[in-house]
């Protein structure tokens, strides 16, 4: 963890910047403060990266305050020390969405806030809302109020545990994205203008993102509501808990008590989830594999495993499948294509869950038609939900 990497000096009352006229050595090529501050902080955190992977075959986490163009290479990236203040939950968002369009996909805010008091109410909607941002960690300054999940309450306490355990549920889906965005560059939490570019409604909103291309985020920002209005781009949208449909292209008013998040997936695409653990230690044994029907789209969802330790995957050692779901009015074709396979998942069963399927539709997996049946799942609506297993069989 480099933190205060600028680097900040510690004055009588707060902490001041370095004195530009200080010279630095440069590997031979003097310079000084002022013309290397930015990078200052970006080559504190490649040098701790680099020494890392000099010790062992892991991966490096390193965390740092300060970076410059290309951080992303060696670094997680935090906003830095932030207030407990609803306006520095809002500031979050533009914040971390104009990080990810830099390149800096990696990154998220102190939850909760880290200077002065935190209050539960003001907890809970930054639980809400970090918990589908990159980097999610509740962090708060000594001589604070204490500000774990259990210190407000157990009111406060059970809606943070069912966030936590959303984002433990949703780490098979982060680990695909942060996949997809070390392929790409395409940020992980996006801006809506990202994928809707047309869309003049999407041009100034910051106030709602997008997890991916198909996940929508719009958290509550300001004490005491209960409503909000949120903007569906083109498409239709499925509401996360509850499964109501929504068509696109309108702003609706989305109800959110405090224990609820306004959170929408677009129809036609894949989500995949893992029952929630207590830590990544501990193995999943079972993917399941989320669709969202809708008619007329031919949707692709890739699905990567390895051993989230080690840098064996730079030598092949990983997993990559490739779903694809082709949607006509009286058929679904679901055809799955194992892309790279030297590296066993911990899972194998694969469960494949569709949601707002019509009841005529034939459904086929692989060219063979298969039975769907209700049956319960990790998206658990009171429509109907139809999901089969397939096993996987071990090399």
């Amino acid at each position: 963890w480099n933190d205060m990497n600028e680097p900040a000096i510690l004055g009588q009352f707060k902490p001041i910047d370095m004195d530009h006229n200080v010279i630095h050595e440069n590997e031979g090529d003097p310079k000084t403060h002022k013309a290397l501050h930015n990078t200052y902080g970006m080559q504190m955190a490649r040098a701790t990266h680099e020494a890392l992977l000099e010790q062992n075959n892991s991966r490096p986490f390193v965390l740092t305050r300060s970076g410059y163009a290309g951080i992303q290479r060696y670094a997680t990236v935090w906003t830095g020390d932030n207030s407990s203040h609803w306006e520095h939950l809002q500031m979050s968002l533009p914040m971390c969405m104009n990080l990810g369009l830099s390149g800096v996909a990696f990154c998220g805010a102190d939850v909760g806030g880290f200077m002065y008091d935190t209050e539960p109410e003001l907890f809970v909607r930054w639980v809400e809302a970090a918990a589908f941002i990159p980097f999610f960690r509740n962090h708060s300054t000594l001589g604070t109020r204490n500000q774990e999940p259990w210190a407000f309450g157990k009111d406060t306490e059970k809606i943070v545990q069912k966030y936590i355990k959303l984002r433990y549920s949703f780490l098979p889906h982060w680990y695909n994205l942060f996949y997809h965005t070390s392929q790409t560059g395409s940020p992980l939490m996006r801006p809506l203008i990202f994928e809707y570019p047309d869309d003049p409604n999407v041009v100034n909103l910051n106030n709602q993102f997008l997890l991916g291309s198909d996940l929508l985020v719009a958290p509550i920002m300001q004490p005491g509501i209960t409503h909000r209005s949120v903007y569906l781009p083109g498409g239709n949208w499925y509401h996360f808990f509850t499964g109501k449909q929504f068509s696109g292209n309108h702003h609706i008013l989305a109800e959110a008590p405090l224990e609820s998040l306004p959170l929408f997936v677009k129809g036609g695409s894949f989500i995949a989830l893992t029952n929630p653990k207590q830590n990544t230690a501990i193995n999943d044994d079972l993917l399941e594999l989320h669709y969202f029907w809708v008619e007329g789209n031919s949707p692709s969802y890739t699905i990567y495993e390895d051993d989230g330790l080690t840098n064996q995957y730079l030598e092949g050692k990983y997993f990559e499948a490739k779903i694809e779901a082709h949607c006509q009015k009286d058929e679904l074709d679901f055809l799955l294509k194992i892309i790279h396979r030297e590296y066993q998942p911990s899972w194998d069963r694969l469960k494949l869950v569709i949601h707002g399927l019509p009841e005529h539709v034939t459904v086929r997996f692989n060219g063979r038609e298969i039975e769907v049946v209700e049956s319960s799942s990790l998206i658990d609506w009171d429509s109907k939900v139809c999901n089969f297993n397939l096993e996987l069989e071990k090399d």
